[in-house]
């Protein structure tokens, strides 16, 4: 082989290497403002209702989305999920409220005389020690009752259980409340109980991880793995739109997307995009653009990855003094999560102008949680006014001064829900018990 043949591959690298480079930075650029996108059309708009968008802005969103498979509808109702148990899961409670009617409505049944209800349930709440009966009742009713409506006619009542199952639910030997990712191949059905257990937990929470090889740090596990978390909740929604709340289900006639081929379609649009910018047309420039593009398309959904579960993994991370205390935190083999007032929402003393800056990054997503959770219906994640609620919430501050302004007719504030007893991206009552029982145990511990 001559000298001019072995140096063509590294002719044809070196002239591939800076249109890759470039199609990745501008990938992570698009990705950063896909961010940004999210937290308008699919937080603010769909999710919560604080902004009102034309139709053009929500189509062009779904374009952009579309590329990662993230429909914006099942986006939204999975959020709602997590701002309803939000660090939390009812489905523990949920079971012995099931169980307990069963014996009492079936005192006959084989196993219902086994049904004896301790003093108090351990095992129930990561920051709970135990909970009396009556607040387990309690809990559990208000989320069957949460389950029944949502579920209609579909609701399945039980036909019995075994003596390990009763044993089981009453007298647990370790927590019921961990994380459980249930997967089901294309035209596996769901039980009954696996919807329960999806609709009434968190979709993504750092304090329900499981420990992994003898090791628990929820935030580091939510910081790597919020995609598959998510995908839990998701795919349930996919499957059963009829679980989704009215007004995010598909529409008659509507038919689901095929994600693969969406996501296929992202890389030959961004290795269209780069063909063109180059404007060579040689049969090595259909290769590199091809690369470039899968570059840029590459980058684009890594930033949107990251965005998802450092909002979710560093959002819901607990008291901490400063927001780059996360760093360390990551490094950590083993974690446990400070709550404040009986909320894993990330609250820091964070100030000053840095904190602004640190802020402003992350779109107001990881300190904004407390604030955000109690008033979903604020554009901006602040009780501040003025300059003050400028710093605590410098990007929100900005969409809600566009939304006031009379000279941006594309973005304003949205109408809200209907009237109703409680939003459905609200903290559920069951929650608020939960709430108060654990701030409870911290001040009793801290004391």
């Amino acid at each position: 082989m001559s000298e001019r043949e072995r140096s063509r591959p590294n002719q044809f690298f070196r002239e591939l290497a800076p249109p890759v480079l470039k199609g990745a930075a501008a990938g992570a650029a698009i990705g950063l403002a896909s961010v940004g996108v999210i937290t308008l059309v699919h937080h603010r708009e769909r999710t919560h209702r604080s902004l009102d968008l034309p139709l053009w802005v929500k189509k062009a969103a779904q374009l952009l989305e579309r590329t990662i498979g993230m429909p914006i509808d099942v986006w939204a109702m999975v959020h709602r999920i997590h701002h309803e148990m939000s660090d939390m899961s009812l489905y523990p409670f949920y079971r012995v409220h099931r169980l307990t009617e069963w014996a009492k409505n079936n005192p006959s049944a084989l196993n219902a005389d086994l049904v004896v209800l301790p003093e108090y349930f351990p095992h129930q709440d990561p920051s709970i020690e135990k909970i009396s009966r009556e607040d387990e009742l309690k809990i559990g009713k208000l989320a069957d009752e949460t389950l029944r409506k949502r579920m209609g006619t579909s609701y399945e009542e039980p036909t019995g259980y075994t003596v390990e199952e009763i044993n089981e639910i009453l007298n647990p030997q370790e927590p019921q409340y961990y994380l459980r990712r249930i997967r089901k191949a294309k035209g596996e059905k769901y039980t009954h109980e696996e919807k329960a257990c999806i609709v009434l937990t968190d979709p993504h929470p750092p304090s329900l991880q499981k420990p992994r090889k003898g090791h628990l740090n929820g935030v580091k596990f939510e910081l790597i793995s919020n995609v598959n978390d998510y995908k839990t909740t998701a795919s349930l929604f996919k499957a059963h739109p009829e679980l989704m709340d009215e007004d995010l289900r598909p529409k008659p006639g509507e038919k689901e997307r095929s994600v693969p081929k969406d996501v296929i379609a992202g890389f030959i649009a961004f290795g269209i995009a780069a063909l063109v910018v180059r404007g060579k047309y040689e049969p090595k420039d259909f290769l590199i653009a091809a690369a470039a593009g899968s570059a840029a398309n590459g980058a684009k959904m890594g930033v949107g990855i990251i965005g998802g579960n450092l909002t979710n993994g560093g959002g819901h991370a607990g008291y901490m003094e400063r927001i780059l205390d996360l760093v360390k935190i990551a490094m950590k083999k083993d974690y446990k999560i400070r709550p404040v007032n009986g909320s894993y929402m990330t609250q820091t003393d964070d100030s000053g102008w840095f904190g602004v800056v640190l802020r402003l990054l992350n779109y107001d997503e990881l300190t904004g949680q407390p604030e955000h959770h109690k008033n979903p219906q604020k554009i901006a994640y602040t009780d501040k006014e003025g300059l003050e609620g400028v710093k605590d919430a410098p990007y929100g501050s900005f969409i809600a001064h566009l939304a006031r302004s009379k000279w941006v007719p594309f973005i304003k504030p949205g109408k809200g829900f209907p009237d109703s007893d409680r939003r459905p991206d609200m903290l559920h009552p069951a929650g608020k018990i939960i709430v108060e029982l654990r701030d409870r145990d911290e001040k009793l511990r801290a004391a």
